[in-house]
């Protein structure tokens, strides 16, 4: 091959890459923010070991404890990537697979009957009893298919509250909870709901919409009937929301936790009326930097999926006051406890959940 040759074919291959990087199309449609500036695991978030001391309970066959959910009458509830529910009755019994869903179940949430609310990402809000075994509670709105259920709250007044992470980016056709995650947070168009299932009419309503991939929820009744405090972890604006309902309808809106170090992931009540939280992973820089850059999102979207912005493998969760005052931050730099989506107290310990690996970390509320 002469020079001439060899000079062509080159920038033949430079045109066709070019082309590739600024032409091809993605699925997403980037829109522009401004991320608010990291600030890190500083001040009140400054690294500690306290999570790397837990100990682990091996899941055998199962991996993904995504979440969980637990009462002294119940035992403790997992949900796994392979599609099982485990259950153990008592801290001493192993987890054993108890119901499968046949999908891909998220969050859990039990109510005073014993009844094990379900949102699972394939198939949308379920309910399982002994008695009457797994049905569908919702899976569509409006004539349109939830897509991507992640988290479910049961309120003391008969409402059933749960997220649609996003109503573009569905879990199922789009890989998986995980890569479809990734998808809605980079094109960060709004596309998060939040729900509410009545259990004495049977019917399904949608309470806000607009988030930026809506995770975690969990509910807090108020001082008076049919008052209730509802909270949201906004995972792609890195902040917990909260609503204050009444008889189901938002009265008002206010950010409890904003600027996040890391993308918010589950939330749980605990019995002192305080809530946890996961962080999934740190936050990207290049995903910051890129937040006013839609063109470059739709670039970086082009990329081999290896190189474009990933979860890293670092463990945090926190505990607040439902106005937001942090009460205890628990982390693991050295990721050896990651991907932490959010955490349960029962018994002696705290459980901590987690969106990737074969274990359930455990750590004694003496060493919080």
């Amino acid at each position: 091959m002469n020079k001439k040759h060899m000079l062509t074919v080159l920038l033949s291959g430079l045109g066709l890459s070019m082309g590739y990087l600024f032409l091809w199309p993605v699925t997403i449609s980037p829109q522009s923010w401004q991320a608010p500036l990291n600030v890190g695991f500083t001040g009140e978030f400054t690294p500690n070991n306290k999570l790397a001391e837990a100990d682990f309970l091996d899941l055998e066959d199962y991996s993904g404890p995504e979440a969980l959910v637990a009462t002294a009458e119940a035992g403790l509830y997992v949900s796994t990537h392979e599609g099982w529910i485990l259950h153990a009755a008592t801290p001493d019994a192993a987890l054993k697979p108890l119901i499968s869903t046949a999908g891909r179940p998220l969050g859990l949430a039990l109510d005073k009957a014993g009844n094990l609310y379900i949102a699972d990402a394939y198939r949308g809000l379920l309910r399982f009893h002994p008695e009457t075994g797994l049905e569908v509670i919702a899976d569509e709105f409006d004539g349109q298919k939830l897509r991507y259920v992640n988290d479910v709250a049961v309120s003391a007044h008969g409402r059933i509250y749960f997220t649609d992470s996003s109503a573009k980016f569905g879990a199922q056709e789009n890989g998986g909870t995980y890569p479809a995650s990734l998808l809605d947070i980079m094109e960060h168009g709004g596309h998060g709901r939040l729900f509410s299932f009545d259990v004495h009419n049977q019917t399904l309503e949608e309470v806000a919409h607009g988030f930026n991939f809506a995770n975690g929820v969990a509910v807090i009744d108020g001082t008076h009937e049919g008052a209730e405090t509802v909270f949201v972890n906004e995972t792609g604006n890195y902040r917990v929301l909260a609503f204050e309902l009444s008889d189901g309808v938002v009265q008002s809106q206010r950010t409890i936790l904003d600027n996040l170090p890391g993308f918010p992931d589950n939330l749980s009540v605990a019995a002192n009326g305080s809530l946890w939280l996961g962080l999934v992973s740190p936050r990207s820089e290049l995903l910051d930097k890129l937040s006013a850059s839609p063109k470059l999102r739709k670039l970086v979207q082009r990329l081999p999926a290896g190189i474009r912005p990933q979860a890293t493998h670092y463990g945090m969760i926190i505990n607040i006051s439902p106005e937001g005052e942090i009460i205890a931050q628990l982390q693991d730099p050295s990721g050896a406890i990651y991907t932490t989506t959010g955490a349960t107290l029962w018994h002696e310990h705290l459980y901590v959940s987690r969106l990737h690996g074969k274990q359930l970390a455990r750590l004694p509320l003496g060493k919080l």
